[in-house]
């Protein structure tokens, strides 16, 4: 963690007078699971746990933290910080073994919201901290972001989807996120039991099986933990959906590929067949 971090301060520093664009992918937190050991005594174990590892992993997420805080006093010191946005997210919600999402559904390798709703915090110029926004944002969000608060009124390339949070950051967490479709759309068929595609529109979200043809609709203002499937109260709506949630996979995967989708047919490259055994 320490080393990845040294080595954007030194990438910042190298950049001149030009703007910059930092992607820092840190390693943690993940497994394999290390930490400071100065970090680790801080935690001592709390009962059995698996493998016995929640004082190391604990102390990773300590770290992580530690680190982009330094970070963000090295813009400070650099005289960036007022100038910079920062942009602070996950790949993928939790994964089982560290515990429950909470009131959120399933963990990481599941489209359900507890795999797929992760932290987010941004911080820049003219975005007052302390706000919440409830708007639904998503990962390809960022790069049509990040041109909007850089250069205004440049346009986007064609096919990107993402919308700007622009209005949302600089109005305080309301506002809402134009996008060119009105859906954000999660395809999931490597490692996974059921392989699944899942959209939402509003507060509705529709989960389809490929394998099984199962679909479950929930209304996430009303049921975050989507226990209420509403598809057969619904089922025009689901219908609506579904349709479109397919026409969605169809241009992006290609005929061949989302006719294997619609046959069943999964194979150990594409699909695990289903058994979710690999290492992701």
């Amino acid at each position: 963690t320490d080393r990845v971090q040294a080595e954007a301060e030194r990438f910042i520093s190298a950049r001149g007078d030009r703007p910059f664009f930092l992607y820092l992918a840190h390693y943690a937190v993940h497994r394999p699971v290390d930490a400071k050991p100065e970090t680790i005594r801080r935690y001592p174990p709390r009962g059995p746990s698996p493998w016995g590892l929640v004082p190391e992993y604990a102390a990773m997420i300590e770290d992580l933290d530690a680190s982009v805080g330094r970070l963000r006093e090295f813009l400070r010191r650099e005289g960036l910080l007022e100038q910079t946005v920062i942009v602070f997210t996950s790949d993928n919600g939790a994964v089982k073994w560290w515990g429950s999402n909470g009131p959120l559904r399933e963990t990481k390798g599941t489209l359900y919201e507890g795999g797929i709703r992760v932290p987010l915090i941004v911080l820049g110029p003219g975005i007052r901290g302390g706000n919440y926004a409830h708007a639904p944002v998503v990962g390809y969000d960022i790069f049509p972001t990040v041109l909007d608060l850089a250069a205004p009124g440049f346009a986007l390339p064609k096919g990107v989807e993402g919308g700007s949070w622009k209005p949302v950051l600089l109005g305080g967490g309301t506002g809402t996120v134009a996008r060119p479709i009105n859906r954000l759309v999660w395809h999931h068929d490597v490692e996974i039991e059921h392989p699944q595609t899942a959209m939402r529109q509003g507060d509705l979200k529709l989960v389809h099986h490929w394998d099984t043809k199962q679909d479950f609709l929930y209304d996430l203002a009303a049921d975050l933990g989507e226990r209420n499937n509403l598809a057969r109260e619904r089922p025009e709506v689901t219908a609506r959906m579904l349709a479109e949630l397919k026409a969605h996979v169809r241009a992006g995967l290609g005929e061949q590929k989302f006719a294997a989708l619609e046959a069943g047919k999964f194979d150990d490259a594409s699909a695990g067949k289903g058994k979710g055994k690999g290492k992701g």
